[in-house]
């Protein structure tokens, strides 16, 4: 609950639940009741339960991070998640990705003793994307507040971030814009040059249309598609290459 930044994941307060509360200066600290709308100011967030990052332990060892809208260089898509690791590769946190702040709770091991509790470990973030199903490395350039360890009740909060991708995979992205009127655009990627070809499907899987088929050289290429000769209506695209092969949705609104 980070009322700064209309921030709410906890929602409604469950009875026999324990939280804890971190304030900065002496404050009468007040909870929007259960029975408000959800629309309201002090309830504000998303509900959404990550699907890709959704394997984690919660345990009584937490901290969390923050990452204001405005940390983001290249802003990732609405639905796109985000996770944290631990320095053995494991998930400890995770949240989906909604305009505006955003933050993680992530979890460590329980604590055993005194001292086990004032080690602290580094972590690392990652972007999955909903669209094409690739994850990126989050580097973290910067840091507002607080840093990459992880510490029992800490805070911290993303300064500057920058995103890194794998070139070397093949991706088919989501068309922009989507729904469209007339004309969309379809993004793809190759890791080395070869045959492309995209083709568009009806809702029953006939082939309708040829976009393209040809070489292309490595890398990203986007092509143009013109659906002003097809009806409104729900319809799929589909690349196809010698080593790859992915469909997307398309809706066509007139």
């Amino acid at each position: 609950y980070w009322p700064q930044y209309c921030l709410n994941t906890i929602g409604d307060l469950q009875p026999g639940w324990g939280y804890q509360i971190k304030l900065n200066t002496a404050y009468t600290f007040t909870y929007a009741a259960n029975s408000m709308s959800t629309g309201n100011s002090q309830k504000y967030g998303f509900v959404n339960e990550p699907t890709f990052y959704d394997d984690y332990a919660i345990t009584g060892n937490n901290m969390t991070i923050g990452i204001p809208e405005e940390a983001w260089s290249t802003k990732p898509e609405i639905g796109d998640e985000i996770g944290v690791f631990n320095t053995d590769g494991e998930l400890i946190g995770s949240s989906v990705y909604q305009e505006g702040f955003n933050a993680v709770s992530i979890w460590g091991e329980e604590i055993l003793n005194e001292a086990k509790e004032k080690d602290a470990k580094p972590f690392s973030i990652k972007l999955w994307s909903n669209a094409t199903g690739l994850e990126s490395d989050i580097i973290v350039e910067n840091w507002e507040s607080g840093n990459n360890l992880f510490e029992t009740n800490a805070i911290s909060i993303v300064g500057k971030l920058s995103l890194t991708t794998d070139a070397d995979q093949y991706a088919l992205y989501q068309n922009m814009p989507n729904p469209f009127n007339k004309t969309t655009d379809i993004k793809f990627n190759i890791p080395v040059a070869g045959n492309v070809s995209i083709y568009i499907y009806n809702a029953i899987g006939e082939k309708l249309v040829k976009v393209v088929s040809r070489n292309f050289d490595a890398g990203e290429h986007i092509v143009s598609f013109d659906a002003s000769h097809l009806p409104s209506g729900n319809y799929f695209y589909k690349m196809i290459t010698d080593n790859f092969v992915a469909t997307k949705p398309m809706h066509i609104r007139k």
